[in-house]
């Protein structure tokens, strides 16, 4: 069994090797909103054939509403992708050291989202994660 120092000098190769630098993940992104335009009409169709499998299930028009896409909502995500993709990398900030009483150092640090199933030596990782009905748009916000 690996000490607790182990653990995280692991987690921190790891996350050095796994994780993508600002540039390629801005290039992901970018690569991701024109594929998104590049494929509208494929991802229009598939849309259309949930869309038809969720009326005859008799999910509620709201909800029918709220995941059909248009084109102009997915050129509405793309331009989100893009304005995320914009956005400074957080990854490596860190807050403010805080000392607790008995003098334990506190800061946290902004951390990659990784696979967490790759590596037990990340357990400690969290990370939340959006997902975006078709009718909000991924943003800056």
């Amino acid at each position: 069994m690996r000490s607790m120092k182990e653990q995280a000098e692991r987690a921190r190769e790891l996350s050095r090797t796994l994780s993508l630098g600002t540039q390629e993940k801005n290039r992901v992104l970018l690569a991701l909103a024109d594929t998104l335009c590049e494929k509208a009409g494929e991802i229009l169709a598939a849309n259309a054939l949930d869309i038809e499998k969720g009326r005859t299930k008799g999910l509620p028009e709201n909800l029918i509403d709220r995941l059909m896409l248009d084109e102009k909502r997915i050129a509405g995500i793309a331009e989100g992708v893009r304005q995320v993709a914009d956005l400074p990398d957080p990854v490596g900030s860190v807050t403010p050291e805080e000392i607790r009483p008995n003098g334990l150092k506190i800061r946290k640090m902004r951390t990659p989202m990784l696979d967490l199933e790759r590596s037990r030596y990340l357990k400690s990782v969290c990370s939340s994660i959006m997902t975006f009905p078709p009718d909000i748009e991924a943003s800056s916000r």
